[in-house]
């Protein structure tokens, strides 16, 4: 039976690195520069699976890379800059550590203003009761747009002492490299300290490339020389070449990425089983330990079902080998040109020394059949041989079928800012989800964002509290302006379903200050001839924004003083451009004085018993002026629009007054504007305008000059004689 356990680990710092001692005493060494990271164990000085075992901060030779939009990101210093590419240090975030391992992030800006969350994650397992590490990476897409995706892992294999160390893909042992694309990735490879055939002491190691890992696309072999400096695709010339420095290196393929979603992939490397001293032949298994989750349609049925014979020592050969598929209620047998037809098959008449042999068959879980779950269907697999030296065997797999009728878990928001908060009442702060499921969660596979930092399930921000997910968000970030994101990245049930809206996160902003006012329009003391003149009052806040409701006001007239709400006919706040609009609904009075005050606005932070009140300005903002739009002049008479200039003609400067006139330009005789005067008019008497003769150009010359006033659509024009 495939069998996983996770244990809580306790890391150490070692100088640059950090490292953790999992189950089955599996050390996990981790780079806390680029995290680059080595596998070994705490078997005497410590039994190493890679090169950068024990050093991985001053080696570095296992490179990883993330490809976005072909554009890729590498943590190798010198491969970045020998292929051009990105290194990843520079977007460096936190290392965290959980029950399961590492956690590493990097926050790598894309578009304008988006970023790509990458992580690392390495967590120490039981596989089979021998451990091994789950290398695993996931992108989170915290952009408005699609990104297209991809990994590359890279593994300089060293097993025991041995740097060189014989491989085998699959059942196949190989001495010499080679590039295998998907579907013809095999289950399984396998390095060995001496050699398949060798038992005792030896060190196995065995990397998982599918079933309970993710098939890459392209999976090289062979000597670390030409895939330690691939840019990005596997080096062909690793194909046929002998190795004498073990690796590995695999591809995951493109994949587009959605706003909002995730995209992970996860590969494991670990121990495998040396066979037993005295051995003369070993036998294994290769069944996957379920068909899928339920919301994924059992994406793994129908399934492989394997069995590898190798014979280590018979030297007369294994003859008649027999193996049988013995299958579990609800499981069937399909067909296809590659596995075999019949429950039984004749692996080999005769399976010499130092050779391996390997059958397998398509098997499917009939989902007519399991309309019940979860449970466990059996695979049986029975080897036998006439070999006295044989011993016959039964390997058995259980094989999980989630309830096909399973029912994602589902996420209701419980306290979650709306839009803003200036503040909270308590010493710390969290945000609630409520979490429901059928079949119970598995809390292992949590990830939540809290700022821009991922934390993992067992990080002391995230704790369940029965159906309830709290997430601890720190006060120190309650500064002005801050956007907090928050929210749950990952989660899934038992049978791997996970909620329809996954990811499900949200932000909010911190907003500390009262929005901030003015100015009017028309000033103070400003003297206006529009009877239906509006008002105009610049209100701005950011980030919350203006809470509408908020705004309250008066106007004072002739005595008579009217208090308004943003519900009042007239009185308007424009959004878009951030102004309060009062439109008088009835004629201002002629000769009267207008006051207009603002007595209170806030912004539009959320409210509620955990957060403290929203920002107000309370003070009055208060604006004066006359209007005027019937002028009279000093005796009391009503003003009438009218020209007049004198001296004329004149020597050095003529004076105009002009009545009500909104302009008054001068022309020469050609009809040429030679000068603008506007800008000297009081708006209403227009006494005393003073023209010395003179344009922008300088002084001009005697001759006729006509001087024209405009009220609207009346003008008047006055030629005036200019004699030097």
């Amino acid at each position: 039976m495939r069998s996983m356990l996770l244990l809580i680990l306790i890391p150490v710092i070692l100088l640059g690195q950090y490292a953790v001692t999992g189950p089955g005493g599996l050390v996990i060494q981790l780079d806390t520069l680029d995290c680059f990271f080595g596998i070994g164990d705490t078997v005497g000085a410590g039994r190493r699976l890679m090169f950068d075992f024990r050093h991985p901060w001053t080696r570095g030779n296992s490179s990883f890379g993330v490809m976005i939009d072909s554009v890729v990101y590498n943590n190798t210093q010198w491969l970045a800059a020998s292929c051009g590419h990105e290194h990843l240090r520079h977007f460096r975030g936190p290392i965290t550590t959980s029950p399961t391992g590492f956690a590493t992030q990097w926050n790598i800006p894309v578009g304008v203003s988006g970023e790509i969350i990458f992580t690392q994650t390495l967590r120490a397992i039981l596989i089979d009761d021998l451990p091994a590490c789950e290398i695993s990476y996931m992108v989170y897409n915290n952009d408005i747009t699609d990104h297209k995706i991809a990994f590359r892992q890279a593994i300089d294999v060293l097993v025991g002492s041995n740097d060189y160390a014989p491989m085998a893909m699959g059942a196949s042992y190989t001495s010499v490299g080679g590039i295998m694309t998907y579907p013809a990735i095999p289950y399984f490879w396998m390095a060995f300290e001496l050699g398949p055939g060798e038992s005792g002491d030896q060190v196995v190691a065995r990397g998982i490339l599918r079933g309970l890992s993710s098939p890459p696309e392209v999976f090289a072999y062979g000597d670390y020389y030409y895939l330690n400096d691939d840019c990005w695709p596997a080096d062909p010339f690793v194909v046929g070449d002998i190795y004498h420095d073990s690796g590995i290196s695999m591809l995951w393929q493109e994949q587009q990425v959605s706003p909002d979603k995730a995209y992970g992939i996860k590969t494991i490397y670990g121990f495998g089983a040396a066979p037993e001293p005295g051995s003369s032949s070993m036998v294994m298994a290769l069944v996957p330990n379920s068909v899928g989750s339920a919301c994924d349609k059992w994406a793994q049925n129908p399934f492989e079902a394997a069995l590898m014979v190798y014979n280590i020592s018979i030297a007369d050969g294994i003859d008649t080998i027999w193996a049988c598929i013995h299958l579990g209620e609800g499981l069937n047998l399909e067909y296809d040109a590659v596995h075999e037809m019949d429950t039984c098959v004749l692996l080999s008449r005769l399976l010499p020394v130092d050779s391996t042999v390997i059958a397998s068959w398509l098997v499917e879980a009939d989902s007519a059949y399991f309309t019940f779950g979860p449970t466990d269907a059996t695979v049986m697999i029975s080897v036998t041989s006439t070999n006295p030296d044989f011993s016959n065997r039964v390997e058995t797999t259980y094989v999980h079928i989630p309830n096909p009728a399973g029912v994602p878990p589902t996420i209701e928001n419980l306290i979650v800012p709306r839009n803003a908060i200036s503040g909270v009442t308590t010493p710390t702060f969290h945000t609630k989800f409520l979490v429901l499921d059928d079949e119970g969660l598995d809390h292992s596979t949590l990830i939540a964002q809290i700022g821009s930092v991922l934390h993992y399930y067992g990080d002391p921000s995230l704790n369940f509290y029965g159906d309830t997910l709290a997430l601890t968000i720190p006060t120190y970030w309650f500064m002005h302006a801050n956007r907090i994101y928050h929210g749950i990245v990952a989660l899934s049930d038992a049978d791997g379903c996970s909620p329809d809206s996954m990811p499900h996160v949200h932000n909010f902003w911190i907003d500390q200050r009262p929005p901030a006012v003015g100015p009017f329009y028309p000033p103070s003391g400003s003297v206006i001839s529009d009877s239906l003149q509006p008002i105009y009052l610049r209100i701005f806040d950011w980030p919350a924004g203006i809470y509408e409701p908020s705004i309250t006001a008066f106007f004072e007239v002739d005595g008579h003083t009217e208090y308004l709400t943003i519900l009042d006919p007239g009185l308007n706040y424009s959004v878009a451009d951030t102004k309060l609009i009062y439109t008088p609904t009835e004629k201002w009075p002629d000769h009267s004085i207008v006051v207009f005050c603002l007595t209170g606005v806030a912004d539009n932070c959320d409210v509620g018993p955990l957060y403290t009140p929203r920002n107000a300005n309370s003070d009055t903002h208060c604006v004066s002026f006359a209007v005027e739009y019937t002028s009279i002049d000093e005796t009391g008479k009503p003003l009438d629009f009218s020209l007049r200039t004198f001296p004329n003609p004149f020597n050095t400067a003529v004076t105009i007054d002009a009545p009500l006139a909104k302009s008054i330009e001068i022309f020469d005789i050609n009809g040429r504007k030679v000068a603008d005067l506007s800008s000297k008019l009081d708006g209403i008497r227009n006494n005393g305008i003073v023209w010395d003769g003179s344009s922008d150009r300088g002084n001009l010359p005697s001759g006729i000059y006509y001087i024209r006033a405009l009220r609207q659509d009346s003008s008047i024009i006055r030629p005036v004689v200019l004699l030097r």
